[in-house]
């Protein structure tokens, strides 16, 4: 960074520089956040750094000035960054999903105890990334995922296509199939979805697709043949907007009971119970589908 704003104007001097920050300030509320280090930790890790920027500036500065590239050397450390970064998340991320997964207390329910009436006691929505209150949970599963994936397989729906260089580069079509555009992803109380589904064609609406999200739900049911795991998930519909000839977005609907109508006759099986209905903005009749395999 100093060698760079040393060759450039003043306005581009504070570009880079605000840049140069705004990603050490990135990286450094990411160790706080997913409570890695203490912050004395990370204060003295930027202190350590800006001594040591600082010193290396010192002592280039007194020596004689000679010609830097300023463009070719950003460039060449923008280049360094994205490859650096592209292939630790090629060959680590999955694995640090895992070691900085969030760790939520387990409670245990028995089952007949879930099926009388303590589903109630689940949460009623999800909660986003800033604490606030989001779409309704309207899917409760008792059991391995896998059993719900392989029901929905057999009613039609499918995976989202995975997030990579094709399916990223669908949003700027502008004529983009919904079940080509990867999901986005929500959180629920910081934890990633540990399943999504998504549905196209046949009752859905042409130019939509319905999407299953689930999460654990932090709860484990027992009975005399051991324990399972007991899932949350919503279910939304999105719409895709073409926007010709620019790209295409997505807009998710506020009626949560058209979708909820179609995943219901995916999951025959399961038993639908109801909550009082009390989030204003959406069309949601308070009912929960209870399913297990």
């Amino acid at each position: 960074m100093v060698l760079i704003c040393r060759e450039v104007s003043g306005r581009i001097r504070l570009a880079v520089t605000l840049a140069a920050v705004l990603f050490v300030g990135a990286v450094a509320f990411s160790r706080l956040y997913l409570g890695v280090h203490w912050l004395s930790d990370v204060m003295a890790g930027l202190a350590f750094g800006i001594a040591w920027v600082a010193l290396l500036g010192i002592v280039y500065l007194q020596h004689a000035r000679r010609d830097v590239r300023a463009g070719g050397l950003a460039a060449a450390v923008l280049a360094t960054l994205l490859a650096a970064g592209g292939l630790h998340i090629a060959t680590a991320h999955s694995a640090d999903m895992r070691r900085y997964a969030l760790a939520i207390p387990t409670r245990s329910m028995p089952l007949t105890s879930w099926r009388d009436g303590g589903w109630a006691e689940l949460p009623v929505q999800r909660v986003d990334l800033l604490g606030d209150y989001e779409e309704p949970f309207t899917l409760q599963w008792a059991g391995p995922l896998a059993a719900l994936r392989a029901e929905l397989l057999a009613q039609g729906w499918q995976p989202p296509a995975p997030w990579d260089l094709s399916s990223s580069t669908e949003w700027l079509l502008p004529n983009a199939k919904p079940g080509a555009l990867p999901v986005l992803p929500h959180l629920d109380n910081g934890r990633a979805e540990a399943l999504v589904m998504i549905k196209t064609g046949g009752d859905v609406p042409p130019a939509q697709r319905l999407i299953l999200r689930v999460w654990p739900s932090g709860t484990v049911l027992s009975n005399d043949a051991g324990t399972q795991p007991l899932w949350i998930g919503t279910v939304a519909t999105e719409k895709v907007e073409h926007l010709k000839p620019l790209a295409s977005l997505v807009d998710e609907r506020d009626d949560v009971n058209a979708a909820l109508r179609i995943l219901k006759s995916s999951l025959p099986g399961a038993r639908t119970e109801s909550r009082a209905p009390s989030i204003s903005g959406l069309e949601w009749n308070g009912e929960v589908l209870l399913g297990q395999p």
